[in-house]
């Protein structure tokens, strides 16, 4: 009988290890596919969030824009940057163009409050659309140019005659101060906008050494404060209580959009 027993633990033995090394190998290949499938999943989740905001925009327009009669309308999405389920938790603002035909163009600001995206995808409930035409644009926008304005500019910056100093040249060592209309904006990088008309360069410079802890802000209207931090605007939506930040690429696109 013990040597029954023996025999029997003998040939148990290499079998409960055979076993082993298959669990292993069955649970590493699963850990491989699983990321694999992981990964489409994401890219999956990134594109159908852009394509569920879409959706839910043309929504909006349809629930709130009257078609009375027959309507061509263009709706654009102004810019995606987010690639990645980690960017996605981070993006704040949505912005969409909209436009009539033969009319002026609208742009539509989504204001994203935390929890517009989760585990079911895109919350709408969390989402604040808020029109903004020429006017109402120009006015964030002045009111912004007035905040990060150097300290030598004192008169009130107006969209129509914002100050800049002319390109150095070979015929001109002096820097010539004059003023550009909003509408030939073409460019922001850190601490300047850059203008032109086809034939000159300008240059609008802005504050770029504030610390982070340094805010200058200005009530702008019953929707928005302007915050200028770290040269960046900034926008306080007062309907929700978000801090949002505008970046200088969807301030050249927006003022783009309705200026030009």
């Amino acid at each position: 009988m013990k040597n029954f027993i023996l025999i029997c633990f003998v040939f148990l033995l290499p079998i409960r290890n055979l076993n082993a090394q298959n669990q292993a190998l069955a649970t590493t290949a699963a850990i491989i596919g699983g990321a694999a499938i992981a990964g489409i999943a994401v890219g999956i989740s990134v594109e159908s969030t852009k394509e569920g905001l879409e959706r839910g925009m043309t929504e909006w327009v349809f629930g709130n824009k009257k078609f009375d009669t027959s309507t061509e309308f263009d709706l654009s999405l102004i810019k995606w940057e987010a690639t990645t389920r980690s960017e996605l938790s981070n993006v704040r603002t949505v912005v969409f163009k909209y436009k009539e035909k033969g009319k002026d163009p609208i742009i539509l600001l989504n204001i994203l409050s935390p929890g517009w995206l989760n585990e079911n995808g895109v919350s709408f409930s969390r989402i604040n659309v808020v029109e903004l035409n020429k006017e109402s644009w120009g006015k964030i926008l002045r009111t912004y140019l007035n905040l990060a304005k150097i300290d030598g500019i004192k008169d009130s910056i107006e969209l129509s005659t914002i100050p800049v100093e002319m390109e150095k040249t070979l015929f001109s060592k002096k820097e010539e101060i004059k003023t550009v209309d909003i509408k030939f904006l073409k460019n922001i990088l850190d601490g300047e906008m850059i203008f032109g008309d086809g034939k000159s360069s300008f240059r609008f410079y802005y504050k770029n050494n504030l610390d982070g802890d340094k805010h200058i802000v200005k009530d702008v209207d019953e929707n928005f404060i302007c915050d200028f931090n770290e040269s960046s605007m900034n926008l306080y939506y007062k309907g929700t209580h978000d801090l949002v930040r505008i970046k200088r690429s969807f301030i050249l696109d927006i003022t783009k959009g309705l200026f030009n």
